[in-house]
């Protein structure tokens, strides 16, 4: 009857609320009543539950909003990451699709973040998870094969200043 005084309601009921049912409710209303209650989820997102955690990503999504979604994602990992990547490994807008290529880096996915930021030529992201989140010889090997086939020399140096500390010896090979 009052949509504006939602947020209030919730505040006060918050302590003996099921939080993961209210939400559930605000979906089958319609995105209208997800926005009304946008603050509330924001509140208890401390809670970790994946239901809660599940509905701010998609208003940041609807809002294109990518840098409160990374935000959220950093400090709330209780839900469908997987789900979430695949969703926004399409977005148009590009700020979306290095954060897919983050969320598949976050769950230990290291070729699909690198395959993702190689196909939006997003090289730092490529050469960032190579090294410091890989630190896998393989991995790394195959980012510099890469980057000879395309002649991307730039990259490649970066690459392996960036990589030396992990030893990586296919130069060596080649």
């Amino acid at each position: 009857m009052h949509p504006t005084q939602f947020t209030r309601l919730m505040e006060v009921m918050e302590p003996h609320g099921d939080h993961s049912r209210v939400v559930n409710q605000l979906r089958r209303t319609g995105d209208w009543d997800l926005q009304v209650g946008q603050s509330y989820m924001r509140t208890v997102q401390a809670a970790h539950l994946s239901a809660v955690n599940e509905a701010p990503s998609e208003l940041y999504i609807e809002d294109e909003d990518y840098e409160s979604l990374r935000k959220s994602i950093d400090r709330f990992k209780n839900f469908n990451m997987m789900a979430l990547a695949q969703k926004l490994a399409a977005h148009e807008l590009l700020g979306f699709r290095r954060i897919s290529a983050y969320v598949y880096r976050c769950n230990k996915k290291w070729s699909q973040s690198i395959e993702l930021s190689k196909g939006y030529i997003i090289w730092k992201d490529c050469i960032d998870t190579a090294s410091n989140e890989s630190a896998d010889s393989e991995i790394i090997e195959k980012l510099l094969r890469f980057f000879c086939e395309t002649s991307e020399k730039k990259c490649f140096c970066a690459t392996i200043y960036t990589c030396y500390a992990h030893k990586v010896v296919a130069c060596r090979r080649h």
